[in-house]
C-alpha cells in the first residue's frame, strides 16, 4: 500500500512497508523515550532535593526545640530548688567559659537597676581579686614594690554557685550597681559585674529595702548556695565596689588551700531576731545592729 503526500504518524507518507518508514518511527520513539527519561530523572532529583531540605529543616527545628526544652527544664529545676531552699533565689540558664551549665543569678533587663559611677581611682588597679570556688573564700591582693600582686590584703567569706555553677577563669570587672534586680523578684546590693551575668553582690533581698534580707541565705555564707553569682556580706560587697575600679582582674579557681589569711568566719543571724531583716555588716546608719 502506497500513501503519498499524506500525514501518517507525523511523517510525510511513504510506503509503510519500506525500511525507511520503520526507521523514522523508531527514531521518533527513541527520541521521545529519551525525553521522558530526562524528565523523570529531573523530577526524581527535584523530589529528592526537596525531601533532603525538608529533613534538614526538620532536624534543625527539633534541635532548637530540644535545646529550648532543656533550657526551660534547667530554669524550672532551679526554681524548684529555690523554693525548697530559700523561697526565692536567682536563676536563668547560660553557658560559661568552662563549659559547665550554670544559672545566671541576675536579671539584666530590669528598669529598677541602679547603676553606680566608678569613683574608685579610675585608671588604676590597686588590687587583684582571687576567688577560691572550692572553699568559698575571696582573697584580695595588692601590689608589691615591683608592681606584682603578691601582698595579701583582705579575705572575705562568700557563697559561690551550687554544683560548680560559677565559672573558673580570669576575668575583668565592668559595671557597678547600687541595687540590681535578681531572679524571682529579689534584689542584690552593691552588684559588680565579673563576666556576663556573673557578679559579686550581697545576699538577696526580697525588695530594694535594706530591712528585707533573706536571712536563711545569709546564714549560708561560707558554702555554695547561689546559682552562679558570688554572694558576699554587704560590707565586703561595698568594699569591692568602693576600692576596685572597673577593669580589676578577678581569678576564679579551685584549691584546698584557703589562702594566706585562711577562711573568715561568717556572722550567723538568729531568724527570730527583731533585726533579722538587716545584714549585720551593712554600714547604713539606720542598721539596728549598729545600736546593739
Amino acid at each position: 500500500m502506497n500513501q503519498k503526500k499524506e500525514e501518517l504518524f507525523g511523517y510525510e507518507s511513504y510506503d509503510i512497508e519500506t525500511p525507511f518508514f520503520f526507521k523514522k518511527i523508531a527514531e521518533k520513539r527513541k527520541k521521545h523515550k529519551k525525553s521522558r527519561i530526562v524528565v523523570c530523572i529531573t523530577l526524581v532529583c527535584s523530589v529528592a532535593l526537596i525531601l533532603s531540605l525538608s529533613f534538614f529543616v526538620k532536624s534543625q527545628n527539633e534541635k532548637t526545640v530540644k535545646a529550648k526544652g532543656m533550657s526551660r527544664g534547667i530554669e524550672k529545676e532551679a526554681h524548684i530548688e529555690t523554693q525548697e531552699s530559700a523561697k526565692a533565689l536567682e536563676g536563668a540558664p547560660v553557658v560559661t567559659s568552662d563549659s559547665n551549665a550554670l544559672i545566671n543569678e541576675s536579671s539584666d533587663n530590669s528598669s529598677s537597676d541602679i547603676v553606680m559611677s566608678d569613683t574608685s581611682r579610675s585608671g588604676e588597679h590597686p588590687y587583684f581579686i582571687r576567688v577560691n570556688r572550692k572553699l568559698n573564700v575571696v582573697t584580695v591582693y595588692m601590689k608589691d614594690s615591683e608592681g606584682n600582686y603578691t601582698v595579701p590584703f583582705k579575705a572575705m567569706v562568700c557563697s559561690v554557685g551550687l554544683n560548680n555553677a560559677t565559672p573558673t577563669g580570669t576575668f575583668k570587672t565592668s559595671t557597678k550597681y547600687e541595687w540590681h534586680a535578681l531572679y524571682a523578684n529579689t534584689f542584690g546590693q552593691y552588684a559588680y559585674r565579673i563576666n556576663g551575668p556573673i557578679m559579686f553582690h550581697s545576699v538577696p533581698y526580697y525588695s530594694e529595702n535594706k530591712d528585707s534580707l533573706e536571712t536563711e541565705e545569709y546564714n549560708k555564707l561560707g558554702r555554695a548556695a547561689s546559682l552562679g553569682c558570688i554572694r558576699l556580706s554587704v560590707s565586703d560587697a561595698k568594699w569591692i565596689i568602693d576600692n576596685c575600679p572597673e577593669g580589676t582582674t578577678v581569678e576564679i579557681y579551685d584549691s584546698d588551700n584557703p589562702g594566706p589569711f585562711g577562711k573568715p568566719m561568717n556572722i550567723n543571724i538568729d531568724p527570730g531576731s527583731k533585726n533579722a531583716g538587716w545584714d549585720p555588716t551593712d554600714p547604713d546608719p539606720s542598721n539596728p545592729w549598729l545600736n546593739e
